[in-house]
């Protein structure tokens, strides 16, 4: 367990193994960004969502000072980095597209040969991913408006929105 997260600890360790806080950095986004998506986030009846997402942010916030400072390598290829991901879409077959429309299937000789997938589709079943940096600073704004979290569990409404009211003490 991590009990001293200084500067020295942190430069050192992003001298000798920069991976390390990559992966570091990683994990800790990762499971920050689950458990916002989570439905009953920051009440659940099994763990306490809400310390598991300040602990994220509280190392988080120790951790990527270090690896943003302008003598650091890693910040433009673990931040800023755009992924990629494949999106799953079932294969068009040209001259089929109005079997789609219809809704209906019609059997015919050409059904013997194997389809013929145009190569423009299948490079479109990818899509861009935000870099990181973008998913995190995301996720810190969509954390700072969390019912229950950082603002009074009675700005949510009946239907599950979020009523965003301006606070102040008269």
């Amino acid at each position: 367990m991590i009990t001293l997260l200084d500067l020295t600890t942190l430069s050192l360790a992003l001298s000798r193994q920069p991976s390390n806080l990559a992966t570091l950095i990683s994990v800790l986004s990762t499971h920050l960004f689950a458990l916002l998506a989570l439905p009953d986030f920051p009440h659940s009846t099994t763990r306490d969502l809400a310390k598991e997402a300040l602990n994220c942010v509280r190392v988080l916030s120790r951790v990527v000072p270090v690896v943003v400072r302008p003598a650091a390598a890693l910040e433009d290829a673990l931040f800023w980095v755009r992924g990629r991901r494949r999106v799953e879409r079932p294969p068009t077959v040209p001259g089929k597209e109005d079997v789609e429309e219809t809704g209906q299937f019609v059997i015919d000789d050409e059904d013997d040969e194997p389809p013929v997938v145009d190569q423009a589709v299948e490079e479109d079943c990818w899509e861009d991913l935000p870099s990181l940096a973008e998913r995190l600073l995301t996720a810190l704004v969509d954390l700072a408006f969390v019912p229950g979290f950082t603002v009074p569990e009675e700005s949510r409404t009946g239907d599950g929105a979020i009523a965003y009211v301006i606070w102040w003490a008269h």
